[in-house]
């Protein structure tokens, strides 16, 4: 298996379009919180709400 990754053409356009791809989707996403705006208001009202809790019952 992992000759043919490395003597493999197909194995190689792969290997190349697959990081492409996914770090194209994850600028792009990146790139919506700023230009759309990020609002993380409810999550911080949650974190308040309810914080993390230690094994003896105190606030961590």
């Amino acid at each position: 298996m992992i000759k043919w990754f490395q003597t493999s053409i197909i194995a190689r356009v792969i290997l190349l379009i697959a990081p492409l791809y996914l770090g194209f989707g994850w600028l792009m996403s990146s790139l919506l919180k700023f230009t759309d705006g990020f609002d993380a208001s409810s999550f911080l009202h949650q974190v308040i709400e309810s914080p993390v809790m230690s094994m003896s019952g105190s606030v961590q």
